[in-house]
């Protein structure tokens, strides 16, 4: 019991940067839109991109967590995308080309972000007694809407 405490709090930060670091770039859409002149199209293709990531990582990251672990999943990830929230200031406008790197860092944050869930599926399912599985991942997911 006091080891699903603790996963719950830690998930439900986890949970709350995901939620940060995705929201980043749709709040500063229009700021960078303006800095970069870019038009509503090529605005919406930046935007979109990270949902085309996200979708394909939703079954493969449930796959993966199941057989390597929901725990090692979920560190390689938000490591990852951690980082690339990080760098994308500092490389877009280091970059010759702003638009294709803001597409392609936006993409990854989907591919990256997109196992998050299935891996805190798999996870909770091995480290929280059935009887606190509710609870738990209700508790989780309500980090989202603090980030």
């Amino acid at each position: 019991r006091p080891q699903s405490r603790v996963w719950t709090v830690m998930l439900l930060l986890g949970t709350c940067l995901l939620y940060c670091a995705r929201v980043t770039v749709p709040v500063c859409a229009v700021a960078l839109s303006s800095h970069f002149n870019w038009d509503k199209k090529q605005s919406g293709v930046v935007l979109s991109s990270f949902f085309w990531g996200y979708c394909l990582t939703q079954v493969i990251g449930g796959h993966i967590s199941d057989r390597i672990g929901g725990e090692k999943v979920l560190l390689l990830s938000a490591s990852a995308w951690g980082f690339l929230t990080l760098i994308t200031p500092l490389l877009t406008h280091i970059t010759s080309a702003p638009l294709v790197f803001m597409t392609s860092s936006r993409f990854l944050m989907g591919l990256l972000q997109g196992v998050y869930f299935p891996s805190l599926a798999s996870l909770l399912s091995q480290k929280v007694r059935e009887n606190e599985r509710a609870f738990t991942y209700s508790t989780v997911g309500t980090g989202s809407q603090f980030g």
